[in-house]
């Protein structure tokens, strides 16, 4: 039975194996005409259009900020006082450090209630507005000067 089996099988193979394609008919083709896959058209390289991409305007420079030693200084009839002590030992180291960082001012004398007072005030002769500027510059540095009078020079 094993044998009938595999004789069978191998019957079937050969006759499969047997039949043949039908070949196609080359001179038949020729005839035809030959149909192409659709190919894409060339664009010439001047014919492509470039894409334009808008570029904002930078914003305008900002103006510079003015630190006390750039701005200039207005003349007028007014000064600043900074500070006044009763110590002249006290006025003169303060006198120091503003000098330091760059700032002219004199000490004067004054008695104020029978009490001699050391007074530091601006060097110079400046408009309100410009004296005022400068003070508020020199109360912002120096914790010392906690507050600032503006006068009028004698």
């Amino acid at each position: 039975m094993k044998y009938t089996i595999l004789i069978s099988m191998l019957v079937l193979l050969t006759i499969s194996c047997s039949k043949k394609t039908p070949e196609p008919d080359i001179y038949s083709m020729l005839d035809e005409p030959v149909q192409r896959e659709h190919q894409p058209q060339r664009v010439p390289p001047q014919a492509v259009e470039e894409e334009v991409v808008y570029t904002p305007p930078p914003p305008p420079p900002t103006p510079p900020v003015e630190t006390p030693r750039e701005r200039q200084p207005e003349i007028g009839p007014f000064t600043a006082q900074l500070i006044s002590l009763q110590i002249e030992f006290n006025a003169n180291r303060l006198q120091n450090k503003l000098k330091d960082a760059g700032y002219q001012t004199v000490i004067s004398e004054a008695v104020v209630n029978d009490l001699k007072m050391f007074r530091i005030r601006l060097d110079g002769s400046y408009s309100r507005d410009y004296a005022e500027y400068l003070a508020n510059k020199i109360k912002d540095e120096f914790k010392e000067v906690e507050e600032f009078w503006i006068v009028r020079k004698n």
